[in-house]
């Protein structure tokens, strides 16, 4: 029998060992630089309000991650978690629509990002981690699986 230094008792009452717990428990975005300045609409949750292009309500300004929140349609399952592999990706996405928009090409974009299953893997302390966001199969109506890997 393997004594672990940490136990986790998990919802279902199944108890686990592990080496350590890293607990992602989210993030509050720290907006007081940018409301000194000028007056952005923020989100219910207190991020600048962005739109489906990453515009918020200051033209010309954009914001992605941690800092914005979404203010587009949300697809039923996607919520914003605001960890660093959605912020980068959100990154990404601005910086595409700012090049559209410097070309006025807005019409061109896509959105194309999803985070229905969210997980990535990186490494704490040496140690492979893999992190799952919200994902209950039985309080999903409908789902389809779409696995997708960007180079």
């Amino acid at each position: 029998h393997i004594q672990w230094p940490v136990y986790v008792e998990l919802t279902n009452g199944k108890i686990i060992g592990c080496d350590f717990v890293v607990s992602a428990i989210g993030v509050t975005p720290n907006v007081e630089t940018f409301l000194q300045s000028a007056n952005f609409k923020l989100g219910t949750d207190g991020g600048l309000l962005v739109d489906e292009r990453m515009c918020t309500s200051i033209k010309n300004i954009f914001a992605c991650g941690d800092v914005c929140s979404a203010g587009w349609t949300l697809a039923e399952q996607w919520f914003q978690m605001r960890l660093w592999s959605q912020a980068r990706q959100m990154g990404h996405y601005a910086g595409k629509c700012m090049l559209a928009y410097a070309n006025n090409r807005q019409d061109s974009l896509t959105m194309d990002f999803c985070f229905e299953l969210f997980a990535h893997t990186t490494k704490f302390f040496n140690m492979k981690v893999v992190l799952l966001g919200r994902y209950h199969e039985n309080d999903m109506k409908k789902y389809e699986n779409l696995i997708r890997m960007t180079p």
